[in-house]
């Protein structure tokens, strides 16, 4: 999260495989001074099959 926050990029969201991992994000995010949900949204996915099996039909990349 320190390195996507870092370079600047300004997320609409960001998407967790599980319930700590959206606890991390979150902290990350206001201590970043981003405001959830009001600025970045944080979805939790979860899988029925551990979360090596759920990856993104397309891989993030920043532009």
């Amino acid at each position: 999260m320190a390195r996507l926050l870092g370079g600047g990029y300004r997320p609409d969201g960001i998407v967790t495989a599980n319930t700590p991992m959206a606890i991390g994000a979150i902290r990350a995010l206001k201590e970043a001074g981003f405001g959830v949900p009001a600025d970045v949204a944080v979805p939790v996915k979860t899988c029925p099959t551990p979360s090596s099996s759920c990856r993104p039909s397309r891989p993030w990349a920043p532009t």
